[in-house]
């Protein structure tokens, strides 16, 4: 991720206090977070199975581990996101249903909408918490289904 240079160099607030490296990047992570958990919904909204080792499975484990992470972060604007995932745990992901496309979508919408509102509201920088960590190492592997 090169968040270390500026993404747009007619920006008004390039190389300004409040844009610096740290808050790009604490941006892109938890940008990048929202978007694995919108895309994950969208999977598990077709999964027809969650079987192990099915995408059904891998979508529901992406679901829950950035709920969790999400929820440790603490920021407030998280919370219609929070709000849209937190009926999910792991006996309702388990179930497959005719409804799945409904629900899951609807809370993919919900969450895309959220964080297209979160990215704007935060790109003049400087206003996330120092606590957010951004991890230095990947984790996980690769599906291969």
């Amino acid at each position: 991720m090169n968040a270390e240079a500026p993404t747009n160099w007619a920006d008004a607030l390039r190389g300004g206090e409040a844009r610096t490296a740290a808050d790009r990047k604490r941006l892109m992570y938890v940008a990048g977070q929202l978007a694995d958990l919108a895309v994950s919904l969208r999977n598990r909204a077709t999964a027809t199975s969650t079987k192990r080792k099915t995408l059904g499975d891998e979508a529901n484990d992406h679901i829950l581990d950035t709920k969790e992470e999400l929820e440790e972060m603490e920021i407030a604007e998280l919370k219609p996101v929070l709000a849209a995932v937190e009926k999910f745990d792991k006996k309702s992901l388990r179930e497959v249903t005719g409804d799945d496309e409904r629900i899951y979508g609807t809370a993919a919408d919900a969450v895309t909408a959220a964080a297209e509102a979160f990215v704007k509201a935060h790109q003049g920088g400087g206003k996330l918490p120092k606590s957010i960590k951004v991890p230095s190492k990947v984790k996980g592997v690769a599906f291969e289904g």
